[in-house]
Protein backbone atom coordinates (compact mmCIF):
# COMPACT_ATOMS: atom_id res chain seq x y z
CA UNK A 1 0.00 0.00 0.00
CA UNK A 2 2.90 2.30 0.80
CA UNK A 3 4.31 1.74 -2.68
CA UNK A 4 1.01 2.85 -4.18
CA UNK A 5 0.98 6.12 -2.19
CA UNK A 6 4.63 6.80 -3.08
CA UNK A 7 3.78 6.25 -6.74
CA UNK A 8 0.79 8.64 -6.56
CA UNK A 9 2.92 11.21 -4.70
CA UNK A 10 5.57 11.08 -7.44
CA UNK A 11 2.93 11.56 -10.19
CA UNK A 12 1.24 14.53 -8.51
CA UNK A 13 4.56 16.13 -7.46
CA UNK A 14 5.64 16.63 -11.07
CA UNK A 15 6.16 20.31 -11.91
CA UNK A 16 3.91 21.32 -14.78
CA UNK A 17 4.63 25.06 -15.12
CA UNK A 18 7.57 26.42 -13.15
CA UNK A 19 6.85 25.65 -9.47
CA UNK A 20 3.23 24.63 -10.17
CA UNK A 21 2.77 20.92 -9.49
CA UNK A 22 0.20 18.65 -11.08
CA UNK A 23 -1.59 18.42 -7.71
CA UNK A 24 -1.92 22.23 -7.48
CA UNK A 25 -3.14 22.44 -11.08
CA UNK A 26 -5.78 19.73 -10.62
CA UNK A 27 -6.97 21.14 -7.30
CA UNK A 28 -7.37 24.62 -8.85
CA UNK A 29 -9.34 23.20 -11.79
CA UNK A 30 -11.59 21.22 -9.44
CA UNK A 31 -12.18 24.34 -7.29
CA UNK A 32 -13.42 26.24 -10.35
CA UNK A 33 -15.60 23.34 -11.44
CA UNK A 34 -17.10 23.18 -7.93
CA UNK A 35 -17.78 26.95 -7.94
CA UNK A 36 -19.42 26.63 -11.38
CA UNK A 37 -21.66 23.80 -10.12
CA UNK A 38 -22.68 25.87 -7.07
CA UNK A 39 -23.52 28.89 -9.25
CA UNK A 40 -25.48 26.71 -11.68
CA UNK A 41 -27.41 25.24 -8.74
CA UNK A 42 -28.23 28.75 -7.46
CA UNK A 43 -29.26 29.80 -10.98
CA UNK A 44 -31.58 26.77 -11.24
CA UNK A 45 -33.22 27.59 -7.91
CA UNK A 46 -33.76 31.23 -8.90
CA UNK A 47 -35.23 30.12 -12.23
CA UNK A 48 -37.66 27.74 -10.51
CA UNK A 49 -38.71 30.47 -8.07
CA UNK A 50 -39.22 32.91 -10.97
CA UNK A 51 -41.47 30.51 -12.89
CA UNK A 52 -43.41 29.67 -9.73
CA UNK A 53 -44.01 33.36 -8.94
CA UNK A 54 -44.95 34.08 -12.55
CA UNK A 55 -47.45 31.22 -12.58
CA UNK A 56 -48.91 32.35 -9.25
CA UNK A 57 -49.32 35.90 -10.54
CA UNK A 58 -51.08 34.63 -13.67
CA UNK A 59 -53.49 32.60 -11.55
CA UNK A 60 -54.21 35.55 -9.26
CA UNK A 61 -54.95 37.88 -12.17
CA UNK A 62 -57.89 35.84 -13.45
CA UNK A 63 -60.54 37.89 -15.11
CA UNK A 64 -64.19 37.72 -14.23
CA UNK A 65 -64.96 36.59 -17.78
CA UNK A 66 -64.85 32.87 -18.46
CA UNK A 67 -66.18 29.93 -20.43
CA UNK A 68 -68.14 27.32 -18.47
CA UNK A 69 -68.18 23.83 -19.91
CA UNK A 70 -71.87 22.93 -20.01
CA UNK A 71 -71.65 19.29 -21.10
CA UNK A 72 -68.99 18.26 -18.57
CA UNK A 73 -71.08 15.23 -17.56
CA UNK A 74 -70.59 13.48 -20.93
CA UNK A 75 -67.46 11.67 -19.70
CA UNK A 76 -64.94 12.76 -22.31
CA UNK A 77 -61.86 10.64 -22.99
CA UNK A 78 -59.66 13.76 -22.62
CA UNK A 79 -59.01 16.14 -19.73
CA UNK A 80 -61.35 19.11 -19.30
CA UNK A 81 -62.03 21.79 -16.74
CA UNK A 82 -65.35 23.23 -15.71
CA UNK A 83 -64.18 26.85 -16.09
CA UNK A 84 -61.74 28.47 -18.55
CA UNK A 85 -60.87 32.04 -17.55
CA UNK A 86 -60.32 34.41 -20.47
CA UNK A 87 -57.55 36.93 -21.00
CA UNK A 88 -57.60 39.67 -23.62
CA UNK A 89 -56.51 37.28 -26.42
CA UNK A 90 -57.34 33.55 -26.27
CA UNK A 91 -56.97 30.72 -28.73
CA UNK A 92 -58.77 27.41 -28.37
CA UNK A 93 -57.70 24.12 -29.95
CA UNK A 94 -55.85 20.82 -29.61
CA UNK A 95 -52.33 22.25 -29.88
CA UNK A 96 -50.44 22.94 -26.63
CA UNK A 97 -49.57 26.46 -27.85
CA UNK A 98 -53.21 27.53 -27.42
CA UNK A 99 -54.14 29.44 -24.28
CA UNK A 100 -56.99 26.93 -23.90
CA UNK A 101 -55.71 23.54 -25.03
CA UNK A 102 -58.24 20.68 -25.10
CA UNK A 103 -57.38 17.33 -26.70
CA UNK A 104 -60.79 16.77 -28.34
CA UNK A 105 -60.16 15.00 -31.67
CA UNK A 106 -63.04 17.03 -33.19
CA UNK A 107 -61.23 20.32 -32.51
CA UNK A 108 -58.69 21.67 -34.97
CA UNK A 109 -55.16 22.40 -33.78
CA UNK A 110 -56.09 26.09 -33.71
CA UNK A 111 -59.88 26.03 -33.74
CA UNK A 112 -61.21 29.39 -32.53
CA UNK A 113 -60.15 32.66 -30.98
CA UNK A 114 -61.79 34.90 -28.38
CA UNK A 115 -60.46 38.45 -28.30
CA UNK A 116 -61.35 41.32 -25.97
CA UNK A 117 -61.43 44.85 -27.37
CA UNK A 118 -62.46 47.71 -25.06
CA UNK A 119 -64.49 45.40 -22.82
CA UNK A 120 -66.27 43.65 -25.72
CA UNK A 121 -65.40 40.03 -26.50
CA UNK A 122 -65.41 38.67 -30.06
CA UNK A 123 -65.48 35.03 -31.19
CA UNK A 124 -63.69 34.10 -34.39
CA UNK A 125 -63.39 30.73 -36.14
CA UNK A 126 -59.80 30.01 -37.26
CA UNK A 127 -60.83 28.08 -40.40
CA UNK A 128 -61.49 24.95 -38.37
CA UNK A 129 -62.54 21.72 -40.06
CA UNK A 130 -65.76 21.24 -38.05
CA UNK A 131 -66.65 24.89 -37.57
CA UNK A 132 -67.55 27.02 -34.55
CA UNK A 133 -71.15 27.66 -33.60
CA UNK A 134 -72.62 30.53 -31.58
CA UNK A 135 -76.12 29.88 -30.23
CA UNK A 136 -76.59 27.08 -32.78
CA UNK A 137 -75.49 29.09 -35.85
CA UNK A 138 -72.19 28.51 -37.63
CA UNK A 139 -70.02 31.64 -37.61
CA UNK A 140 -67.97 32.80 -40.58
CA UNK A 141 -66.52 36.10 -39.33
CA UNK A 142 -65.66 37.50 -35.93
CA UNK A 143 -68.86 38.01 -33.97
CA UNK A 144 -69.57 39.83 -30.71
CA UNK A 145 -70.19 37.67 -27.66
CA UNK A 146 -72.82 38.49 -25.08
CA UNK A 147 -73.04 37.04 -21.60
CA UNK A 148 -74.76 33.62 -21.55
CA UNK A 149 -74.10 32.91 -25.25
CA UNK A 150 -73.60 29.23 -26.05
CA UNK A 151 -70.46 28.33 -28.02
CA UNK A 152 -70.20 24.89 -29.66
CA UNK A 153 -66.94 23.52 -31.01
CA UNK A 154 -65.98 19.89 -31.45
CA UNK A 155 -67.88 17.90 -28.84
CA UNK A 156 -67.74 20.79 -26.36
CA UNK A 157 -70.47 23.23 -25.41
CA UNK A 158 -69.47 26.37 -23.50
CA UNK A 159 -71.49 29.03 -21.75
CA UNK A 160 -69.85 32.46 -22.11
CA UNK A 161 -70.04 34.47 -18.86
CA UNK A 162 -68.87 38.08 -18.82
CA UNK A 163 -68.41 40.50 -15.95
CA UNK A 164 -69.02 38.26 -12.95
CA UNK A 165 -72.53 37.19 -13.95
CA UNK A 166 -73.66 34.15 -12.02
CA UNK A 167 -74.92 31.10 -13.82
Amino acid sequence: MEKFFNFIDRIFSVNVFGNLTLYQLLSTILKYIFVFIVFYFIYSIIKIIYYDVRTTLKKESKSDTFLKLVNLDQGFDFATQEFYYLASDNTIGRDDRNSISIKDKFLSKFHARIVEDEGIYFLEDLKSANGTFLNGEKIADAIELKSEDIIDMGRLKFLFIQGGSND
